[in-house]
């Protein structure tokens, strides 16, 4: 809680509304009471049920809700022409004639930002199949990686903070790629659920799945003990040991 109200978005909270099976609890009322002595602390009649009554209203319409907080910065892993004064030559590398720099997070939404239901955004995403040397690749699929970091601003997708959380798998169309490829990355808020699509610029042929937007908090007490994301890619092979 202490950490919650510390947020900037918090800073005009005046009160504390205590409800569920814990808030019946004498200890934790003082203890709550005595710790936020700035702010009003209250229990309201029977809010365990209003909570309750909530719940099975937003399971029927849950469009209620129209406004979330990104808990990440959402992106794609994109590679964008070299420039040595600016980039990493650990990062360089070669395709269809020219340098090019990988690993590049392209964000399209930061963390902490407001996003409404519906909200769109788009990355722009080409490639090239000109030289003789990366004609075999025309017939792979295209792997659109799609990233999130705890940071708000980061630059790579190997920095702190970085780790994949989806993937977009486009097949060629007709069985092969053009020679010039054009198309975008679009991002739509879609609930408790994000919706990530590669469309085709020249077919408008849409390949769309799935993202989870909002994963939950959780504190886990033991030997590992740790305040974490129950989603996080890192950690499901560990929890299915």
């Amino acid at each position: 809680m202490q950490e919650v109200l510390q947020h900037k978005r918090c800073a005009d909270v005046t009160a504390v509304m205590l409800v569920g099976g814990f808030a019946e609890c004498e200890l934790l009322r003082k203890t709550v009471t005595q710790t936020f002595q700035q702010k009003e602390v209250f229990v309201p009649h029977e809010g365990g049920l209003s909570v309750l009554k909530g719940a099975v209203i937003y399971g029927h319409t849950p469009q209620i809700v129209s406004s979330r907080i990104c808990n990440y910065t959402y992106g794609i892993a994109v590679s964008k022409p070299f420039k040595a004064d600016v980039m990493p030559m650990d990062k360089c590398y070669e395709h269809d004639g020219e340098l090019w720099c990988r690993d590049i997070f392209e964000i399209s939404y930061k963390i902490d930002t407001v996003v409404n239901i519906g909200d769109k955004k788009q990355i722009e995403l080409n490639d090239t199949f000109l030289k003789p040397e990366v004609q075999h690749r025309r017939k792979e699929p295209l792997r659109v990686d799609i990233v999130i970091s705890d940071k708000e601003d980061p630059t790579f997708i190997t920095d702190e903070g970085c780790r994949k959380h989806a993937m977009i798998i486009v097949q060629p169309p007709k069985g092969q790629w053009p020679q010039i490829v054009r198309g975008y990355v679009e991002f739509e808020i879609a609930g408790t659920e994000m919706i990530g699509s590669y469309i085709n610029s020249e077919t408008n042929d849409r390949t769309s799945i799935i993202i989870e937007f909002l994963p939950r908090i959780e504190h886990r007490v033991g030997k590992d003990s740790e305040r974490r994301r129950v989603f996080d890619p890192d950690r499901i092979d560990a929890d299915n040991e």
